[in-house]
């Protein structure tokens, strides 16, 4: 078990890690670090808990669900080590992943909450907007958009 995290990297090379407030503890912090997402006291930097997931793709962004941020999702970029990227959403109190979103065509580059949490939006490189079919019944129709180059 992963329990802290040194650095922040990536699997290819790349150091670009995300980082988002929590909405509801304003001193705790998330970023990436490959593929993990590290929640800690901003003002101690103790790291409270290590999110994973089980594959090697570089995590490009990662936003809370607002308004408490009991929910933190995180999303791959990188489409070339894995067969298609995900979104992965866990439960910030218990370390659990709650759901993982497949068969998202490009990598993602952003990923965020509308202020009230109904609602989350992820920008790509394609030009397709279409509704999440995944998400309607537990996630209120989270809306992906596809951004062109």
């Amino acid at each position: 078990m992963l329990r802290r995290c040194i650095g922040v990297g990536s699997s290819n090379g790349t150091l670009s890690p995300a980082v988002a407030w929590h909405p509801a503890q304003p001193d705790q912090v998330a970023y990436t670090a490959a593929c993990n997402v590290v929640l800690m006291h901003a003002s101690t930097k103790e790291q409270i808990r290590v999110f994973r997931t089980k594959r090697h793709s570089t995590l490009s962004t990662l936003a809370f669900r607002p308004p408490s941020g009991q929910h933190i999702a995180a999303a791959e970029g990188d489409t070339s080590a894995a067969p298609a990227p995900e979104i992965f959403i866990w439960d910030t109190d218990t370390g659990k992943l709650v759901k993982t979103l497949k068969h998202h065509k490009h990598g993602i580059a952003s990923l965020a909450y509308s202020q009230d949490g109904g609602w989350a939006h992820k920008a790509c490189r394609s030009t397709l907007v279409l509704p999440c079919a995944a998400l309607r019944h537990s996630w209120r129709g989270l809306l992906c958009t596809e951004l062109s180059d």
